[in-house]
């Protein structure tokens, strides 16, 4: 078995679950996978053509504020951090940045993006460009993605059942209205 499906299956079994002890999991999978990818066995997504200064961060983290931010995603962020894991969540922006272009270019830049899919994740329109745009890389440049489930099973995103068939009902009603 190659180590690209090792990694997939690790994800697959142990993302769905959604407590702490998932935490450690988690930040085991994004730290091999960093591994593999700088010892040359995943080929990682080329670097921005205008970015002169050294990486700024190598995982990007997409996730619902209002259900993840201090709790399980902040835990998240601080373990990645103490492995020496550069991260990149959008509390990061510096004042006056233009938040469209430096999301999109953090993006762009991290070797990894990690979505927390949360309860209320599908009904935040930001939340759901922003993966718009990890999957854009991901297909463009092989970015690796590792999906979380936090408090919500991966069939209700899939299939869009639950929370996430009422937020995209919302989403569809306001779009119909903008029309």
């Amino acid at each position: 078995m190659s180590e690209t499906t090792i990694i997939r299956v690790l994800q697959l079994y142990t993302l769905v679950s959604s407590n702490y002890s998932s935490l450690k999991k988690v930040v085991t999978i994004v730290k091999y996978t960093l591994a593999l990818l700088w010892q040359g066995h995943i080929h990682p997504p080329p670097p921005h053509t205008n970015n002169t200064s050294q990486e700024k961060h190598e995982v990007f983290i997409n996730f619902r504020s209002e259900d993840t931010r201090n709790n399980f995603t902040s835990h998240l962020n601080g373990a990645l951090k103490r492995l020496d894991i550069r991260t990149y969540i959008d509390h990061d922006l510096n004042s006056g940045d233009e938040i469209p272009t430096t999301l999109v270019r953090a993006i762009e830049e991290a070797k990894l993006s990690v979505i927390v899919f949360s309860k209320n994740y599908a009904v935040s329109k930001w939340c759901l460009e922003e993966l718009m745009k990890i999957l854009e890389f991901k297909k463009l440049k092989g970015q690796v993605v590792v999906p979380v489930f936090y408090d919500v099973d991966p069939s209700d995103v899939r299939n869009q059942r639950g929370s996430y068939a009422e937020a995209f009902d919302k989403h569809e009603r306001n779009f119909e209205k903008k029309i």
